[in-house]
């Protein structure tokens, strides 16, 4: 671990509070900081690469750096970045999303 007090180790032990992890545990051995992904993946910040195999906590689980999905997400990002639906308020991704979900479900459903 980078003891420097600006270090991103240090940064991480003053300022961040992690889920499921024993804290004072935490302040003693300090964080494994993850800098990048690339297919199934991540390297440190030191370089090491390990095998992602928890998929990003499930929610990347078609791997990182994924040029297809790099490019959709900088098109939607650069047209609608976020909304909210609160409201009766919509907008194309959502709708979208949800139809094909209802499509999808082994179930009957109607709204998604």
């Amino acid at each position: 671990m980078d003891a420097r007090p600006n270090s991103p180790e240090a940064r991480d032990i003053r300022y961040h509070l992690h889920a499921y992890t024993n804290a004072r545990k935490h302040q003693e051995t300090g964080p494994l900081v993850i800098e990048k992904g690339d297919g199934i993946y991540v390297e440190d910040i030191a370089g090491n690469r390990y095998i992602e195999a928890m998929a990003g906590l499930w929610s990347v689980a078609v791997g990182f750096s994924e040029k297809r999905l790099v490019e959709a997400a900088t098109r939607q990002m650069s047209k609608l970045p976020y909304y909210h639906d609160f409201g009766s308020k919509a907008h194309s991704p959502l709708i979208d999303l949800a139809e094909k979900l209802v499509q999808m479900a082994p179930v009957p459903m109607s709204k998604a």
